[in-house]
């Protein structure tokens, strides 16, 4: 099957908003999974509010590709956010309980990286497209990426590889 040529700056700005709700997607139905598997409060409890943010950046992709009449009916995959989630999985396989978290929340920081990329370069383009609308809501998500990844490390630092490096001995 022979795939379309991308022929200008706007088709390429609308492929990329499909593949943000591929991507967004795929990572909204692994979270809950890795949130059930998180042993740390904090941790577990910013998961949630990044799930729930998750969500809202779906909704309004899909309002935003409504405000440009584009026909949602693509079937587009994020390789990179499925090979993402794939590596994570994996990773989180071969941990013991002590260090899921630690290595759970470097994924996260990984993939919100990826993330905040990608909202850029689309808000990027917005702007250049004279799309002001999208360019807010775009930095608006490329802003709470970063955001989500100032506070991991955060929490990283203080806490969770703190707990790590550190663990408690119990002696009998």
């Amino acid at each position: 099957m022979e795939t379309k040529a991308t022929n200008s700056l706007q088709q390429l700005f609308h492929n990329e908003i499909y593949r943000l709700i591929a991507s967004e997607t795929l990572l909204k139905n692994t979270m809950p999974k890795w949130i059930d598997e998180t042993q740390n409060l904090p941790l577990k409890n910013m998961l949630q509010n990044y799930y729930y943010q998750i969500n809202v950046h779906i909704d309004r992709l899909k309002s935003l590709c409504d405000s440009h009449k584009e026909n949602r009916n693509h079937c587009v995959i994020d390789r990179v956010m499925q090979a993402y989630i794939e590596e994570t999985n994996e990773k989180l396989k071969r941990c013991s309980s002590n260090i899921l978290d630690s290595s759970l929340l470097e994924a996260i920081q990984a993939i919100s990286s990826y993330k905040f990329h990608a909202y850029n370069s689309v808000a990027t383009w917005a702007i250049v497209l004279e799309f002001p609308k999208d360019a807010k809501f775009l930095n608006e998500a490329k802003i709470s990426e970063k955001n989500i990844d100032e506070r991991l490390f955060h929490l990283a630092i203080r806490e969770i590889n703190r707990k790590v490096r550190n663990p408690i001995a119990i002696t009998i």
